[in-house]
């Protein structure tokens, strides 16, 4: 499980309402971490900027590359705009965001995010 630690929010004048208000709390254009529950000192950050690349575990220094941008459907993008963070079984990869498995959403309450495919 992760968990996601607010960052910046903003829009690039592109309309920001949301078909999944409720995925993320700040919305379209906000950057995330995530980062592990238990080793919050480590934040997933691509491994490689590739499809298919891992997403990994390693310190975290909190710069852009590591934060992953929300748009208006609760897919996480990574640096490189193309490419999405997708849930693979346990894992997290990047992949193409036009994929059901690049779909987030985040359980304010247990503090967590996980697949929309997961959640039905």
């Amino acid at each position: 499980r992760y968990h996601q630690l607010g960052g910046k929010s903003g829009s690039k004048g592109k309309s920001t309402e949301s078909p999944f208000p409720d995925a993320f709390p700040d919305g379209p254009g906000s950057s995330i971490l995530i980062v592990p529950a238990e080793a919050t000192d480590q934040c997933a950050q691509p491994g490689d900027l590739e499809v298919g690349g891992a997403v990994i575990m390693a310190e975290c220094g909190f710069s852009d590359e590591e934060a992953f941008k929300v748009d208006r459907y609760g897919r996480l993008h990574s640096s490189q705009w193309s490419l999405c963070v997708q849930g693979d079984g346990g894992d997290l990869v990047l992949g193409p965001c036009d994929s059901c498995s690049a779909l987030f959403q985040y359980d304010e309450e247990e503090q967590t995010i996980s697949t929309m495919e997961d959640t039905g």
